[in-house]
């Protein structure tokens, strides 16, 4: 397996991630579990999930304990006020089972409008930052799907990791969106 430094965490992470979303909404839960044992057998260690994708913490929550050790966890959150990612941030700790996660992400922040919520007084980000200050959370990130708006969050915050989908698409047919050259 291959690792890399993902983005400014420290952590040397496997270059194929364990996604939580299938999981999280697989038929067979056993043969999930048995997916992510034979992942984490391979040497994949980040595990990137979110209280949207089903019943995944929960799942995941059963066995995560026996490889915490070895697992960079990445949780993602929908919520933009600073209540909501506290209350979403909790209840994804107690569904997982574990103390503290490795990278909390603002999760699709898809308008600057959500932008300027996530960085208001009563914003998620305030949130984030005394999780921080608590040990809940490790490292923080944001997940976009347009070039601009992380463009903007990068002006607001120092943020540890961005995530953005890269497509051939984007290459092809550059717009201001995905442009991310």
């Amino acid at each position: 397996m291959k690792y890399r430094v993902l983005g400014r965490t420290g952590y040397s992470v496997s270059i194929l991630t364990i996604g939580g979303c299938a999981i999280g909404f697989a038929e067979n839960v056993e043969r999930g579990l048995e997916a992510f044992r034979w992942a984490v057998s391979r040497g994949l260690n980040m595990v990137d999930v979110a209280p949207s994708y089903g019943e995944a913490e929960a799942r995941l929550g059963q066995i995560i304990g026996e490889y915490r050790d070895r697992l960079v966890v990445a949780e993602k959150t929908l919520e933009r006020s600073r209540e909501g990612a506290w209350r979403e941030l909790r209840q994804s700790l107690a569904r997982l089972r574990i103390d503290y996660v490795d990278l909390y992400q603002l999760h699709a922040v898809n308008s600057l409008e959500e932008l300027d919520r996530v960085f208001s007084r009563d914003g998620a980000m305030q949130a984030f930052l005394e999780a921080r200050d608590q040990g809940l959370i490790k490292h923080i990130g944001i997940t976009v799907h347009d070039m601009r708006i992380a463009l903007k969050a990068l002006e607001r915050f120092d943020f540890d990791t961005v995530t953005i989908p890269i497509s051939v698409g984007s290459v092809i047919s550059p717009a201001p969106e995905n442009d991310f050259r």
